[in-house]
């Protein structure tokens, strides 16, 4: 009789010894879980918020995003930092998202063990997700070490299974957003320079940490799609205990350039009918050249009518939007008094067309219509929009003759592949 007493109470001592590792354990998984919620998101608002900044958002619109869509994260623990500074941008450039984020350790007696607090980072870059029951006796004094040793085995596969599979998830998460970064950044590139493309994209992978090292960069033959496929190892981190040492995730984005069908802010006022633009060559925009010229544009009113409204638009750019398949009115008066202050802005810049930046204010966005065979002041259609690099501009007879090259170039903004290319493109993620 005291012997089974003895065994009973053996058992107990066991199970009580046992017990505190199993709760730490449980309470250690569930920790992580909570932990791992938060970086995720911080990863994921991270890359949100580049894409709004490289696409012209401001940083507090930025900061605004980010806070609405991590609506689960205390406000005062993070800290968003955005470079380059918003005075300093630059189409081309590289713009930087960094979130630090202090996540407060919810289990006393995990936060005992390594600190109240856990600074969890992300950054995106951009360019501008058993029973064993044998016999009585010794062997039966210690059955319930035995299943409580099963039971800690079980644990460490749920922890693997648990917290390797977040590790997955985080580092699928981290490839996809650099993919996608990547493959944005390069269509700036096209489709003039594929070589440049392929250069940027392995810049930018490189950028958000990912080596490039056997990713795959694919660019279709029109030179308007850019594709990457990647790989990444994941190294486990409880999973080696049964056996599995390591994962391999991949992700894959491609980004198409497109017609844009709406520009918001920056058109000049000056319209050109719609031709097969010889791309790169010299030609001279001259007003009403007549029939059968072509390079002839014609002046066209937006926002408003008469020299001064046509000035300021012509060295500015016209502040609103312009969308293929609205009507637009010519403007017959003689605007040839703009043209001083606009050579002398233009020539301000001492850029050529072998060395301009994307930022040059000697790149006019222009909008092709349908016809300039009208008398008066007429509606004429948008049909698409061009972009042309202005080398220089002259009065001649009363009228403005602008000279200067048509080039392909992809900016911000909505496209449609059903439109005529008419050599300015948008860009979207299609994978």
């Amino acid at each position: 009789m005291n012997s089974i007493k003895n065994k009973k109470g053996q058992s107990l001592v066991e199970f009580a010894i046992i017990l505190p590792i199993l709760l730490l354990l449980l309470l250690g998984i569930g920790e992580f879980g909570i932990m791992l919620n938060s970086y995720l998101t911080i990863q994921n608002v991270a890359r949100e918020g580049a894409r709004l900044g490289i696409v012209g958002g401001s940083d507090v619109e930025i900061i605004a995003l980010i806070r609405a869509t991590s609506p689960n994260l205390t406000a005062a623990d993070m800290s968003i930092t955005i470079t380059p500074l918003e005075a300093n941008r630059r189409s081309g450039d590289t713009l930087q998202v960094i979130i630090a984020y202090n996540y407060h350790m919810t289990v006393p007696i995990i936060s005992s063990l390594v600190g109240n607090i856990i600074v969890l980072t992300a950054q995106t870059s951009m360019r501008i997700e058993w029973v064993v029951s044998v016999m009585r006796g010794r062997r039966k004094k210690g059955s319930v070490s035995i299943i409580l040793c099963i039971a800690i085995l079980g644990l460490f596969g749920f922890a693997a299974y648990s917290i390797d599979i977040g590790i997955i998830y985080v580092q699928k998460t981290k490839l996809t957003n650099a993919i996608d970064s990547s493959v944005l950044a390069a269509s700036l590139e096209l489709p003039q320079n594929p070589t440049n493309a392929r250069a940027v994209a392995t810049e930018y992978l490189q950028k958000n940490d990912i080596d490039p090292s056997g990713f795959i960069i694919g660019i279709s033959i029109d030179n308007k799609s850019i594709e990457i496929e990647g790989t990444r190892n994941v190294n486990h981190l409880f999973a080696p205990f049964i056996g599995i040492n390591h994962s391999i995730v991949s992700a894959t984005a491609k980004a198409q350039i497109g017609p844009i069908n709406a520009v918001v802010g920056g058109v000049r006022p000056f319209a050109v009918e719609i031709y097969n633009f010889n791309y790169g060559q010299l030609i001279t925009l001259k007003e009403g050249a007549g029939s059968g010229y072509h390079g002839n544009y014609g002046a066209v009113r937006l926002g408003g009518n008469g020299a001064s409204v046509f000035k300021a638009n012509a060295l500015y750019g016209y502040s609103g939007t312009l969308t293929v398949g609205d009507y637009i009115d010519t403007e017959p008066g003689n605007m040839a008094g703009a043209t001083n202050a606009i050579q002398n802005y233009i020539n301000s810049e001492q850029s050529t067309f072998q060395n301009f930046t994307r930022e040059s204010i000697r790149l006019w966005t222009i909008p092709v219509v349908d016809s300039l065979e009208v008398n008066g002041s007429k509606s004429v259609l948008i049909v698409g929009f061009a972009e042309f690099y202005v080398e220089n501009i002259v009065g001649q007879s009363g009228k403005i003759n602008v000279t200067g090259r048509f080039i392909k170039f992809v900016t911000k903004g909505e496209i449609d592949v059903t439109l005529t290319d008419t050599g300015l493109y948008g860009v979207k993620l299609v994978k």
